[in-house]
């Protein structure tokens, strides 16, 4: 449970580096905990408004890549597929495009999206989950 817990972090934090540095040199928003603070604030559903740099963003976030690591862990567990650096890119390459889905869905869902480079946002996602599933391997190496 300890891999799966350290292999989540530093996948999460990895893909969050990958796309802090995408945003700072593209000058665009593609901070994952920041959209999701500002989808939570935009929402009608909900009393709670945190801060653009509250911690709430930032747990959800690392919330779902632990979710992520412990379905790629139950993957090489109980497939064939061993954990290999070709096998977390490749599955980071198809849970990329699960979480552009979950993004699409939480953009659509929202009265006030913000304002983003949507199709920037998907292709840097898309990236960033190859570098979360390689990185997702080390500890299973």
């Amino acid at each position: 449970m300890m891999k799966i817990f350290l292999s989540a972090i530093i996948t999460t934090s990895l893909m969050t580096l990958f796309s802090y540095i995408v945003s700072a040199f593209s000058h665009s928003q593609f901070r994952e905990p920041q959209l999701l603070n500002e989808l939570i604030n935009r929402s009608t559903a909900l009393a709670f408004k945190p801060g653009q740099k509250n911690l709430s963003g930032w747990i959800i976030h690392y919330s779902i890549g632990l979710l992520f690591v412990v379905i790629f862990r139950m993957i090489w567990n109980f497939t064939i597929i061993e954990p290999t650096y070709l096998s977390g890119a490749s599955l980071g390459f198809i849970f990329g495009f699960i979480g552009i889905t979950g993004w699409k869905i939480m953009f659509s869902l929202s009265p006030n999206p913000p304002e983003i480079k949507f199709k920037s946002f998907y292709l840097q996602l898309i990236a960033a989950h190859i570098i979360f599933g390689i990185g997702a391997t080390l500890p299973f190496l």
